[in-house]
């Protein structure tokens, strides 16, 4: 034999002397000594010996014994005998199977020619010689036939012809050797002919078949007389050993064969032979006569199972076992080393507890010999297989055996066990995964509460802001007023503010003008801020004090990963905390527990738990016939990519992988069985034409794919090459990106990085505000702006941002070529930091930006309220426009801009930046370039701006107070320099030097302006204009709308030469008359005229004829009668009207004087007619020369003074 090949140890009983000796003795005396002596049992549980025994038992009688051995009973009935069918329903009891068995092993033992009266035949070889010998005689015998009935030779004269040139003698001798020769030759043909082909149906040896008749109840029975027959012609066998009917557990059969063995002692057939049964059992067979009796004491079952073996067997030999589990480990030990095996002792006793049989230790090591052969000591080993592994799996093996086959096919028990391990994996991975990312969406929001406040001030002032410089905002300013203190950076920047406002203990408020442009108070509760500013403004949860907690239990989180990621199932089996169910429902157990309820055995469980099975089990069992594949990417190979399932987190290494395409070939990149993160690792970096196939297949699938690139992203180890890779085919990925919650905030800034410069041209790919954000927050995390690693080039970097939309804040840490970069685009804020730094100068000044390049001048120009701040924060930019070439270009450049951006232009360029046309520039910049005297007053100018304003405004003021002549007024037409001229001349509050104004106008030289375009004036202003002859002297000068006071009329009428003619109530308002007729610059026939008219006046008041009376008083004016009625109708005090009277007493008459006081009422009219009443009258002159003129006109009789110092007044009776 090949020295190289393993020598097995036999299996077939093997007799040892020092073990086996004494059972044999005690058999030999129990058939020598003791005749009585006829059922004996060898009993002893499964490996003891036993058929070693008995097969020296049977060496040693010779041909005195025979053997049955009932190693199976065939196949049972599928279906039992229906009712009506002529059959025996006993026939499919164990028992009669048992027996049926018995009978045919009996049958076979003896050659057919034996048994010739045996009542069916069974099949036979053709025995050549004896079959010619037989064939010969029945020639001979049909010779000597033929000669007794008188055989004549003559009868066949054919023949005798045939043979005629013979002798004789040697005629007659021929013919008789023929016809028994022909004879004999039919008789072998036919022989061979019916050779086997008949017989007794339904009994035969071989293929043949023994049924039950339905009259018979047992085999036994129905074929007794066989079995006493076989006896019969078998004279020297006396001893029958019987195996192995243990293992049916019927002991029933017991009753039928000890009732067999009385029949054949009894039977005179056998001339008295004394027939033995020897049976090998175990004693357990019996235990079952026990425990089926029915409705017993408990005394009676006792005894029952005490009487179990003993009523059966004249004697019981017990063997002594000699192998337990307590010595199967030496014995095992033993038997290895000596057949050159190193098994560890570990191996060994795990497998003695659960082996104790000393044919399946012998089994188990020539097993392993052979798999050991095949499997270890070749030129391709399976690897990762030992020799302790390799004896864990023949123990399995041997232990189920079905089970073992089934691993072929992926059903056995172990690859239960593994599927349930890859779940188990998969779903504390995803479990760590997803409380990582919650714990990492946390730790990126607890910046501080400081941070978190600073960054909710900023965007609310932004917001603000906006919101102000909006077109058509009733914002007044974006000053933010608190609990009525305004609110600045540093106080908008302090937590407890933003935990106040979100408390509701304060609220914001703005300063709004309404409808009737009155300033009013907007304000904005917690809700509404949160809203308008699309933040959270509670700061509590952004505390830093739960950060370094949640840092430690990510990174717990992440060994955790890392070990469910590569292990073993020992390592896993230690780690009690990772659960899963190992049925969909059932309660979550650790692998150990999986284990226990998947596993057959206990021997299955304990070669598990001492890793001594392993994953790759699947190779274990089977020849290893590649050349550079590995364990692991073999496992996979058959887990996998055979069934075209995925496992993500199956650990392979970079050579497992290659093993993988290698046998698979290239297509299998197509499969989803690809999905895996190791192969994924592995592919970006060494093959990254494959990963983008890969790549490829995610981008254009379904969940599934969608479900492994966020695993991907949570647990692989090049995320931004893999970014890189999805890019192209992908137009959510850098959504997908900056929202996953796997990727802090470095992570996402390198894979957006990355996939940027993988982006497909002309491509519009998904955008979002939190992508913005977030580019707008971490962009100095990106490699490509600050010189770091990165396949992603400044350009295409900065391409990406301005995709986004992103405005990048401070760029001074940026790479000089990414600022080269962003000089061409507006995706940077405006400030002085990085105008400067893109500008590459200190002086940010607008002319000088436009000359280094038109992008970062415009992108100033358009950030206007930016750049304003910019260039404050400049100390060395002085001026916005430098240069005065340049000033009406810039001022042209944004149509957008509102009146205050032109005045910050105008304003702080150099003083002389100066615009000659105001139409060479847009009109918005016109207020900031008149106010601020940057152009000339001439007509054009001055015009245009009035047409534009539709006024003359305050900014147009400050140019015109500046000067005393609107300037070139050439060419101007008649009507137009008449409009402007109305237009400056009503300018009274842009201009408030009347006198100014008329001398702009004056210089406009036009004619006489129409009155009414003339807006009221207080003043001289009318009187001037009037003198100037810039209006006409006419009653529409004098008009009310005019002469809003008395002073503007005053002064016009001594301006005028033709007021007297003009004097009308149109013309002299009736509040005027009074300061006239009082006026010391009016001339009396003016007054006289005025109280002539009075009449006509409609409505004079009061102190008008107040003002008559006073000028009469101071002799300034001559009353009549008339006048002095009209004094008294207009209500003037009786005293003064008294005063009147007595200065006019030479002037009236009696009856104008009598009428007069009557009008003046008690006292005076008691006077003013005779009568017979006694008036008393203060004693004043003017009553004196009242009295005195009565007493002339015979009214009052007398005055004197009486002793009360008062006038008594008597009249003249009637």
């Amino acid at each position: 034999m090949n020295a190289e090949v393993p020598e097995l140890h036999p299996l077939a009983p093997e007799y040892n002397e020092r073990q086996h000796g004494a059972y044999v003795s005690v058999l030999r005396h129990a058939i020598e000594k003791q005749p009585t002596v006829r059922n004996i049992a060898l009993s002893g549980t499964y490996g003891t010996g036993k058929s070693s025994i008995l097969g020296e038992f049977s060496r040693q009688l010779g041909n005195r014994v025979l053997e049955v051995s009932l190693l199976t009973l065939g196949i049972e009935p599928d279906n039992p005998p229906q009712t009506g069918i002529d059959t025996n329903p006993a026939a499919n009891t164990t028992t009669n199977r048992i027996q049926k068995e018995i009978v045919k092993q009996l049958l076979y033992q003896q050659r057919p020619a034996a048994a010739p009266e045996s009542r069916f035949r069974r099949i036979t070889r053709f025995r050549w010689w004896r079959e010619m010998a037989w064939a010969l005689l029945a020639g001979l015998l049909g010779l000597v036939a033929l000669i007794a009935v008188g055989l004549d030779i003559s009868a066949l004269p054919d023949v005798g012809r045939a043979v005629e040139p013979l002798p004789g003698w040697l005629r007659t001798l021929g013919i008789y050797m023929a016809i028994p020769l022909l004879v004999a030759i039919a008789v072998l043909v036919a022989r061979l002919f019916i050779h086997g082909r008949l017989g007794v149906e339904k009994v035969s040896a071989g293929p043949a078949t023994i049924t039950l008749p339905p009259r018979s109840s047992s085999y036994f029975d129905e074929y007794l007389d066989e079995i006493i027959y076989f006896f019969e012609t078998n004279k020297a066998c006396d001893i029958l050993i019987i195996e192995d009917l243990d293992r049916f557990n019927d002991p029933r059969i017991f009753e039928a064969l000890r009732a067999l063995n009385s029949l054949l002692n009894s039977a005179k057939q056998l001339g008295g032979r004394n027939i033995r049964f020897i049976y090998a059992v175990k004693d357990s067979v019996f235990e079952s006569l026990g425990r089926e009796a029915r409705d017993v004491t408990d005394e009676a079952r006792a005894e029952l199972k005490r009487a179990n073996r003993t009523k059966f067997f004249e004697l019981v030999v017990p063997v002594v076992p000699f192998i337990t589990h307590k010595n199967a480990r030496d014995l095992m030990h033993d038997l290895l080393t000596t057949r050159g095996h190193s098994i560890s002792k570990d191996v060994i006793d795990l497998a003695a507890r659960h082996v104790a049989d000393m044919r399946l230790i012998h089994n188990i090591v020539n097993e392993y010999e052979v798999f050991e052969h095949r499997l270890l000591k070749v030129e391709n080993p399976v690897p990762e297989l030992d020799e302790d592994r390799l004896f864990a799996m023949i123990l399995f093996k041997n232990a189920h055996m079905a089970d073992f086959e089934a691993i072929r096919l992926g059903t056995s028990s172990l690859d239960k066990l593994y599927d349930s391990w890859r779940a188990l994996v998969t779903h504390n991975l995803q479990s760590i995964r997803n409380n990582n990312e919650k714990l990492r969406v946390r730790v990126q929001t607890q910046q501080g509460a400081e941070e978190r406040a600073s960054f909710l001030a900023t965007r609310l002032q932004d917001v603000i802001d906006s919101l102000a410089k909006a077109r058509g905002s009733s914002l007044v300013n974006g000053t933010i007023t608190v609990d009525n203190q305004t609110l600045d950076k540093a106080g908008a920047s302090k937590p407890a503010f933003w935990k106040k406002l979100a408390a509701g203990e304060s609220t914001l408020s703005l300063t709004v003008r309404d409808y009737y442009n009155h300033a009013a108070q907007m304000i904005l509760s917690s809700d509404a801020v949160k809203t308008l500013i699309g933040q959270d403004i509670d700061v509590e949860p952004f505390s830093a004090s739960a950060v370094a907690s949640d840092q430690r239990t990510i990174e717990q989180g992440q060994l955790n990963a890392g070990f469910l990621r590569r292990h073993t199932w020992k390592q896993l089996i230690e780690r009690p905390e990772f659960r899963h169910s190992a049925f969909e429902g059932d309660a979550s157990l650790s692998f150990r527990g999986i284990a226990e309820v998947l596993m057959p055995s206990r021997l299955a469980v304990d070669l598990v738990i001492g890793g001594y099975i392993t994953p790759y089990f699947t190779l274990h069992v089977s020849s290893f016939y590649g050349q550079l594949i590995r364990p692991d990417a073999m496992t996979y190979i058959l887990r996998c990519v055979d069934r075209g399932v995925a496992d993500a987190d199956y650990p392979l290494d970079s050579e497992d992988v290659e093993a993988i395409i290698r046998d698979q070939g290239p297509s299998v990149l197509n499969e989803r069985s690809m999905f895996n993160i190791s192969v994924l690792d592995h592919l970006l970096v060494q093959r990254p034409g494959d990963a983008a196939t890969l790549a490829k297949n995610l981008a254009s699938g379904g969940e599934t794919e969608s479900k492994f690139i966020d695993h991907y992203l949570s647990a692989g180890t090049y995320k931004a090459a893999f970014a890189g890779q999805l890019a192209p085919f992908l137009l959510t990925i850098f959504t997908l990106l900056a929202a996953h919650p796997a990727l802090d905030a470095a992570e996402k800034a390198t894979t957006i990085d990355a996939a940027a410069g993988a982006r497909r041209a002309n491509t519009q790919y998904d955008n979002s505000q939190q992508l913005q954000t977030f580019v707008e927050s971490a962009y100095m995390q990106f490699p490509a702006l600050v010189d770091g690693v990165s396949t992603t080039t400044p350009k295409e970097l900065v391409a990406f941002v301005v995709a986004v939309g992103a405005q990048l804040g401070s760029v001074s840490a940026l790479s000089d070529a990414a600022c080269a970069e962003l000089a061409e685009t507006t995706a940077y804020k405006v400030s002085a930091e990085n105008l400067e730094r893109i500008s590459k100068t200190n002086n940010i000044a607008l002319d000088r930006l436009r000359k280094l390049g038109k992008t970062i001048y415009l992108h100033a120009l358009a950030n206007i309220d930016d750049y304003k701040s910019a260039h404050a924060d400049s100390p060395t930019t002085t001026y916005v426009v430098e240069d005065p070439e340049s000033f009406v270009a810039i001022l042209n450049e944004h149509v957008e801009w509102r009146e205050a951006d032109y005045a910050f232009i105008v304003s702080k360029a150099h003083p002389d930046c100066r615009v000659v046309d105001l139409e060479d520039v847009p009109n918005g910049a016109w207020p900031a370039l008149v106010g601020g005297r940057r152009t000339t007053m001439t007509y054009r100018n001055v015009a245009a701006y009035v047409q534009w304003q539709g006024d003359v405004d305050a900014h147009l003021a400050k140019s015109l107070e500046a000067v005393s002549e609107i300037l070139e007024t050439d060419g101007a037409e008649l009507q137009e320099r008449t409009e402007l001229a109305l237009s400056i001349l009503n300018a009274s509050k842009a201009l408030p030097n009347p006198d100014h104004r008329l001398e702009l106008a004056r210089s406009l030289e036009t004619d006489e302006l129409p009155t009414a375009s003339i807006e009221p004036d207080p003043g001289n202003f009318i009187g001037n204009l009037i003198e100037a002859g810039l209006i006409a002297d006419d009653a529409e000068a004098f008009q009310h709308r005019l002469m809003t006071d008395w002073p503007t009329l005053e002064h016009a009428i001594s301006k005028s030469s033709q007021y007297p003619e003009l004097l009308s109530p149109e013309t002299l308002a009736p509040e005027h008359i009074a300061p006239l007729l009082l006026s010391e610059n009016i001339g009396e026939d003016l007054r006289r005229l005025v109280v002539n008219g009075l009449r006509t006046f409609p409505k004079v008041p009061r102190d008008a004829y107040e003002a008559v009376a006073q000028e009469a008083l101071h002799g300034r004016l001559r009353l009549n009668a008339s006048g002095i009625e009209l004094v008294l109708t207009g209500g003037v005090r009786a005293s003064i009207v008294v005063r009147l009277l007595a200065d006019a007493i030479d002037r009236l008459t009696v009856d104008q004087l009598q009428e007069s006081l009557r009008k003046l009422g008690d006292p005076y009219s008691r006077i003013a007619d005779r009568g017979h009443s006694v008036t008393r009258l203060s004693d004043t002159p003017e009553h004196r020369k009242i009295l005195q003129a009565l007493h002339g006109g015979g009214i009052v009789s007398k005055f004197p003074v009486g002793a009360d110092s008062r006038i008594k007044v008597t009249l003249r009776r009637p």
